[in-house]
């Protein structure tokens, strides 16, 4: 951590002046990559799959692999039967792939330059020696061989687990001659668990409590508190919907308003009653395909209307709506099958068994809905109407009903009664038109279904043979029955014998808690991802999540949300110091070993809802239509439509960061520099970087800014003394006390602020006032300037932007 108290020094001296340009730096983030060294070291034998395989796909399988289009010199080297063609069992030397790797004929030497520039290293070579001399091993990619069940190893320390992942990572440690990190303070932990269970800092209240309760679950009741909080479906959801490409506008060049924030709200509600996340993902992926479906079944499948929709003139419907069968194929089999299934649909993908073929039987699953992106409907939607109005479109439809019976019993009536009847037409479709509606999801009538073709070049104009709904072949195994709906395949999904779902959404969630997976390539579980830095503890999560058997329950819960990431965080592994020892950061500097606790920077949400929460001002509002916190003017230049950012006003500029409206082509810029993505595609992880202007939000957003005001305000009525609010602020953002030292420094620069403002009134009335609004009279401006200023500091603290 960068020394707070040089930083403070550092910032005073800058901040003093009207114009703010602090960059205050972040930790160094790490992000995994396919070809990063595993922390598990290579056995005697090697491992097919670990060791052999992930050169021979990253190096051989673009000409030597799966599509037989691009295959040269017809040989394979993705199957054992093709490998021997090229290998003599037992001898290296004898062996053709050997020959063409070593030789020294560049003309000759395999890989050659335009598939790998780097060619093979020397310890490479050595690992497939070694594999021909030990007889050739062969295996399945280990993320299609279903998950097995083994007991924890045995550990030194038996004291030290408290969860069964625990031993896992215990003896992780032990193999690398590490041992774990101490565990954190109480005001680190409480910190921690907070921003990571429902997004916020915990309130000085919850702190002190958590701090002086002795009691040896203190820290369970805590996690359970949080877990039970409304706070916890918002904080969740946000992780969500990048996956879902939740976003509140249609895409492409017009970009259009959609009506679609029901969705997120259900996401919201399910993930706080703990749906189980069997249910969860099948109402969203087939809903409606459920015998008697509710409004709220309905609304979870707008899922897969969140898919973009082209309503540019001139634009060929049937384009677009292949496009958003292709884009609800791709999804579906990247959140829940972790498969780069994109890469099959031009083409049979170059490293995994997924043919051209393939790709489109899966397709087919999802191209019999009614949808079919034509402007401006967005049929089929359902009308949910708010309680007044459905009242009086009952009223209404009973009106209309005894007109229309008066005038069939009198006849002669209908002169008169003709013109209420219109007049109350009339105001049926008016409120009609008013309720909102939300486009979902429904399957097309029998006589109208359509036959899908495979799609030469994965172009809608080049149809070729016809396909049949299914799975992917080497899939096809994990039930006796291939998937033909939706319904059909959110059961194959879940079905116990699926040997990639439990194994995806677990590691999804390890990655939120630690900032990174088990497997580093959350969206790449197929040959070219990168191996689990820990096999067997992704196995045992997976099982445990899959079956339900956590060693404290008395009854199964499969698939409990909630319960798994209780598992995670009451772990001595989680509980860890982030604070890393010479020795484990030389050994272990990714923090893949897990040698100590998760330490990365805060995402773009909760940078600014954390800022929001200390300074007093988050509204704890929840659901409704999207709103418009303050945003730069002139981003919005909406050429058709003339709609621009309206920023909302009260509590709902001051909404959690969830609740913000997202338009793909223009999301808002301090989410983006935050690394927010658009959401026009399925997003698995966020990748986060480390830029300049990343400072300039948190120094100079009006956002920021008004925070940090009302963070001086809330101190300065707090308190009387100096010292006591400089605590509350640290207190409030941090969750901590200051060290004797930070507060020196702080009051050093109090006395050096004030100084500044006292002598410079239009300055301090400023920066005491703008965004925020005008002080309470007893409040000097110099006063509420200086404590502002020094309120900013600690907000763009390092502690403040990281989860320590």
């Amino acid at each position: 951590m960068v020394d707070t108290v040089r930083t403070l020094a550092r910032a005073m001296r800058r901040l003093a002046l009207p114009v703010v340009a602090l960059l205050i730096t972040c930790p160094i983030t790490h992000c995994g990559h396919a070809d990063e060294p595993t922390v598990q070291a290579p056995s005697s034998p090697l491992l097919f799959s670990r060791d052999v395989r992930p050169i021979l796909s990253n190096n051989c399988f673009k000409c030597h692999g799966p599509d037989e289009q691009t295959r040269q010199a017809g040989l394979r080297l993705d199957t054992r039967d093709g490998v021997l063609e090229a290998i003599r069992v037992g001898n290296p030397d004898a062996s053709l792939l050997i020959r063409r790797i070593e030789t020294p004929d560049e003309s000759e030497r395999m890989p050659p330059p335009e598939v790998s520039t780097h060619g093979l290293t020397d310890h490479q070579i050595a690992v497939l020696r070694r594999w021909i001399s030990e007889g050739v091993s062969w295996s399945e990619h280990w993320s299609f061989v279903p998950p097995v069940r083994t007991d924890p190893p045995p550990t030194p320390n038996p004291a030290w687990p408290r969860r069964p992942l625990d031993h896992w990572v215990l003896a992780s440690l032990t193999d690398a001659g590490l041992e774990p990190s101490p565990e954190a303070d109480r005001h680190t932990l409480i910190r921690r668990v907070s921003l990571d269970l429902i997004g916020l800092p915990p309130t000085p209240e919850e702190t002190v409590a958590f701090v002086n309760d002795a009691s040896p679950d203190a820290f369970e009741r805590v996690v359970d508190r949080l877990l039970a909080s409304p706070r916890f479906g918002e904080k969740w959801a946000r992780w969500w919907l990048d996956l879902a490409r939740y976003a509140d506008t249609k895409g492409y060049e017009k970009d259009d308003r959609r009506t679609i924030w029901p969705y997120r709200d259900w996401v919201i509600r399910a993930l706080n009653n703990n749906i189980p996340f069997d249910r969860f993902s099948l109402l969203q992926l087939a809903g409606d395909l459920l015998p008697s479906p509710t409004t709220d079944d309905l609304i979870a499948t707008a899922f897969h209307r969140n898919t973009m929709t082209n309503d540019e003139g001139g634009t060929d419907d049937e384009e677009y709506r292949t496009a958003a069968v292709i884009d609800r194929a791709n999804t579906t089999m990247e959140i829940w099958q972790g498969l780069t299934m994109a890469c099959a649909q031009c083409h049979t993908h170059k490293y995994d068994p997924i043919t051209h073929t393939d790709y489109f039987a899966f397709a087919a699953i999802f191209n019999n809905t009614e949808d079919a992106d034509r402007y401006p409907v967005e049929s089929p939607v359902l009308p949910l109407p708010e309680d007044d109005q459905r009242s009086k479109i009952e009223v209404l439809n009973a009106e209309i009903t005894r007109l229309q019976s008066a005038v069939e019993a009198e006849p002669a009536l209908a002169k008169d009664l003709e013109p209420q009847l219109a007049e109350q037409r009339k105001q049926l479709g008016d409120l009609q038109n008013a309720v909102i509606k939300i486009p979902i999801m429904r399957e097309l009538q029998a006589d109208q279904r359509r036959t899908t073709h495979r799609l030469s070049g994965g172009s809608h104009l080049a149809p070729q043979e016809a396909v049949q709904p299914g799975v992917p072949a080497m899939l096809s195994d994990v039930s006796e029955s291939n998937p033909s709906n939706r319904l059909e395949l959110a059961e194959w999904l879940f079905d116990p014998d699926n040997p990639l779902t439990a194994r995806v959404i677990v590691n999804r969630v390890w990655e939120q808690i630690w900032g990174e997976g088990l497997v580093t390539t959350l969206e790449d579980f197929g040959t070219q991802g990168a191996w689990p830095t820990h096999s067997e503890l992704l196995d045992s999560l997976a099982i445990l999540f899959r079956d339900g058997t956590y060693s404290d329950n008395t009854s199964p819960e499969p698939w409990d949300f909630k319960r798994l990431l209780r598992e995670l965080v009451t772990s001595s592994t989680y509980r860890q110091s982030s604070v890393s020892s010479r020795g484990s950061y030389a050994d272990d500097p990714a923090n893949l070993r897990l040698s100590r606790g998760p330490r990365i920077r805060l995402d773009a949400e909760t940078i600014r809802d954390q800022a929001l929460a200390a300074s007093g001002l988050l509204s704890t509002k929840m659901y409704g239509p999207s709103v418009f916190p303050y945003q730069p003017e002139g981003l919005w230049i909406m050429i058709y439509s003339g709609d621009r950012w309206n920023q909302s006003t009260g509590e709902d500029a001051h909404r959690r960061s969830l609740y913000t409206f997202i338009r793909r082509t223009v999301p808002h810029p301090a989410m983006t520099t935050f690394d927010a993505p658009s959401r026009e595609v399925c997003i698995s992880r966020r990748i986060r970087t480390n830029t300049p202007l990343q400072a300039m939000v948190t120094l100079n957003d009006p956002q920021f800014v008004e925070a940090s005001q009302a963070l001086a305000r809330l101190a300065i009525h707090a308190h009387e003394d100096d010292t006591s609010r400089a605590a509350f602020i640290m207190q409030r953002v941090l969750s901590r006390p200051p060290t004797a030292d930070e507060l020196a420094a702080m009051l050093h620069s109090l006395a050096f602020l004030r100084t500044r403002y006292t002598d410079s009134p239009d300055d301090a009335l400023a920066a005491a006032t703008d965004p925020l609004g005008p002080l309470d009279p007893d409040i000097p401006p110099s006063e509420a300037a200086s404590w502002s200023v020094l309120a900013s500091v600690i907000l763009n603290l390092d502690e403040a932007l990281t989860k320590e």
